[in-house]
């Protein structure tokens, strides 16, 4: 078992055939950037994983390295939305502010990404950008499952059995396709749990549960956190709630 620190990442796992920072996948459809990193607690109760750094936060961590506000890029911009997502499936019930959690300090909480590298996705313009939707394209493609499976090997086949939960930020159908199909060929153990759909799954020895996806770019945001128990977001958000529950 191994901890993680809080910190820039040596990691290139990614890259032992290629190099400098950057790799094309798929013709260039979608651009991987070797600047991964972790924020928080080094051996945390739960862990939290966005899907990858966006546009905003791949910039910031860029800037990060010359300016050394490392704490502030994990989550920028949407940080008070966040703690909403996790307060709704019951976690951080009395926590104000999510900042310090972020931090060095930090005891029970980990952050960072499934994939822990920037995937960004060319658009029209031939413009890489973190858009949600074509990024999970990418994760579905060949290529990408194979870069997901070994990030998640990489960093979560060595967690301590103190981390019990790990939040998923992403609950659109696409997403829980792209995390199955890594999962699956990262762990020989993955398990959907019954009852919960897709939102909730055993894997590499520990729970897994999917929450919406806070950025304000989630139109469904909202409905995750107030809709009806009995369908849709609302429904994912119980489901979850039920997965945390078990933890």
């Amino acid at each position: 078992m191994t901890t993680a620190q809080h910190g820039p990442i040596a990691c290139r796992n990614c890259w032992k055939d290629c190099d400098g920072s950057v790799r094309h996948l798929h013709e260039g459809k979608w651009q991987l950037v070797n600047d991964p990193g972790y924020w928080g607690a080094p051996d945390p109760k739960v862990l939290i994983l966005g899907m990858t750094k966006g546009t905003t936060q791949m910039q910031f961590m860029q800037d990060a390295h010359e300016s050394g506000y490392f704490d502030a890029v994990a989550f920028s911009g949407f940080r008070p939305r966040l703690l909403q997502a996790l307060q709704a499936i019951g976690l951080m019930q009395d926590v104000e502010d999510i900042s310090p959690f972020l931090t060095a300090a930090s005891t029970d909480y980990g952050f960072a990404s499934i994939v822990r590298c920037s995937l960004t996705a060319r658009d029209k313009e031939g413009i890489y950008r973190g858009n949600s939707a074509p990024v999970i394209r990418g994760m579905k493609s060949p290529e990408g499952q194979a870069v997901m499976a070994r990030c998640i090997e990489t960093h979560l086949s060595r967690l301590s059995n103190r981390t019990r939960l790990v939040v998923l930020l992403g609950n659109d159908t696409n997403y829980f396709a792209a995390v199955k199909g890594a999962m699956l060929k990262a762990f020989n153990d993955y398990q959907p749990l019954p009852g919960l759909g897709q939102v909730a799954f055993r894997a590499g020895g520990r729970l897994f549960v999917h929450v919406g996806h806070p950025s304000p770019l989630n139109g469904h945001f909202k409905s995750f956190l107030e809709g009806d128990a009995s369908s849709g977001q609302g429904l994912k958000r119980e489901q979850a709630k039920s997965g945390v529950e078990l933890a």
